[in-house]
């Protein structure tokens, strides 16, 4: 074989190699030195999410600062809400006033005992049929006034509480428990409707997304155990978790599963820090470090 055939042979060959190189890497294929059973993962909070109001206004109070932690229900901005404040006590006076009610019910019940009264005196004849049926009438008309101020009292109360509701778009409420990360309108600011003005992120439980080989993953389902070891610095921290959902769908490239898992994360650990998912248990000794 001459030298030039040699050359042309070696150069096709060296070209293939650097031709498949990239379908390795997108493969998914890992390093023959790689832990099998292990796959790095990125976490992040279990909510991330950022808060509007979903009304325009003036801030008047914050409520939260960056770094607060909260509870779900609580508080942490608020609009100027003096408007409807105001429309709600308005309301409410309405709605638990029973004046016009009463006085439609007590003429009601007069009318009805003047109908009573004509009616024996009809039998004595001592009034004609024609006053019968005027008073029946004024008992008819009677009783849809008092029908007419019943609605008018079931209106004023369903204003009452919709006046309720309209109040409660002022204040900005905390969907779930978490830390407040960001505060992005202050006191004295307009804000428009469904403008973010705050973040809010939950990190108990922390959430993390692992892409795993599909064929590792079909012994997995919805609550099965993992064990993710956290980088953090200077120790490599374990800890169990449980699978939270598998996606239905492997990527075609990699033939991999998007595999979610949820970690309790009692001792507020950020969220974004390295992280690995073992399918398999720790040794140990690995354990007992980590503890």
């Amino acid at each position: 074989m001459n030298t030039t055939r040699l050359s042309a042979i070696l150069g096709t060959g060296l070209l293939a190699c650097i031709v498949a190189l990239p379908l390795f890497a997108q493969s998914g294929a890992r390093p023959r030195n790689a832990d099998p059973l292990a796959f790095d993962a990125v976490v992040r909070p279990s909510e991330d999410l950022e808060l509007a109001f979903s009304i325009s206004g003036r801030v008047m109070e914050a409520l939260a600062e960056p770094g607060d932690y909260v509870q779900a229900g609580s508080p942490l901005l608020r609009l100027d809400d003096r408007d409807a404040r105001i429309r709600l006590k308005l309301a409410e006076i309405r709605a638990r006033s029973t004046a016009a009610l009463d006085a439609a019910k007590a003429t009601l019940e007069l009318q009805r005992d003047e109908l009573e009264t004509i009616k024996r005196a009809r039998a004595d004849d001592g009034v004609n049929e024609r006053e019968v049926a005027r008073q029946q009438l004024e008992v008819e008309r009677a009783e849809a006034t008092l029908l007419i101020e019943q609605l008018k009292r079931e209106e004023a109360e369903l204003e009452f509480e919709a006046a309720a509701v309209i109040l409660e778009k002022y204040t900005l409420i905390a969907p779930v428990s978490g830390y407040v990360e960001l505060v992005i309108s202050k006191p004295g600011e307009t804000v428009e409707a469904l403008t973010p003005v705050l973040r809010l992120v939950a990190i108990d439980p922390l959430e993390i997304d692992a892409a795993i080989p599909a064929d590792l993953s079909m012994s997995l389902r919805a609550g099965s155990t993992v064990w993710v070891s956290l980088q953090l610095p200077g120790e490599t921290v374990y800890r169990e978790a449980s699978v939270k959902s598998l996606s239905q769908v492997a990527e075609g490239g990699t033939s991999q599963r998007r595999v979610r898992i949820s970690l309790p994360n009692p001792d507020g650990l950020p969220a974004g820090i390295l992280a690995r998912v073992r399918l398999d248990k720790p040794r140990d000794d690995a354990m007992t470090r980590a503890e």
